[in-house]
C-alpha cells in the first residue's frame, strides 16, 4: 500500500509521484516542529489555485453561454470560497491526512 492509498481511493487519483501528495497535504504550520519536513503546500496551493479558477471558469462558460462576465465570476467566486471548498474537502476525507 502507498501512503495515504484510501485518500488516493476516495480522490478517484493515484498519484504517481506520492511526495507531492505529502507536500499537498502539509501546511506551513507543520514546519516549525519538524525542520526533516523541507517543503510545505504553499507552491502547490499557488498552482491548484489557478488550476481550479481555470476549470471552473471552463465549465460555468459552458454551462452558462449566455451569461455575463459579472454573474459568472459570482458564481465562480461561490464555488471557491473557504466555506465551499472545506464542505469538500471534508466529505473527501483531506482533512483527516493533512498535517499541520
Amino acid at each position: 500500500m502507498t501512503p495515504h492509498s484510501n485518500l488516493q481511493a476516495r480522490l478517484g487519483y493515484h498519484f504517481r509521484d506520492a511526495a507531492l501528495l505529502v507536500e499537498a497535504l502539509t501546511h506551513p504550520s507543520y514546519l516549525p516542529d519538524h525542520p526533516e519536513v523541507p517543503l510545505s503546500n504553499q507552491r502547490l496551493e499557488f498552482l491548484g489555485d489557478a488550476v481550479l479558477h481555470l476549470v471552473l471558469t471552463d465549465a460555468l462558460f459552458a454551462l452558462y453561454p449566455s451569461e455575463r462576465e459579472g454573474v459568472l465570476s459570482k458564481r465562480r467566486a461561490a464555488l471557491t470560497k473557504g466555506v465551499f471548498l472545506t464542505g469538500l474537502a471534508r466529505r473527501l476525507g483531506i482533512d483527516e491526512h493533512l498535517r499541520l
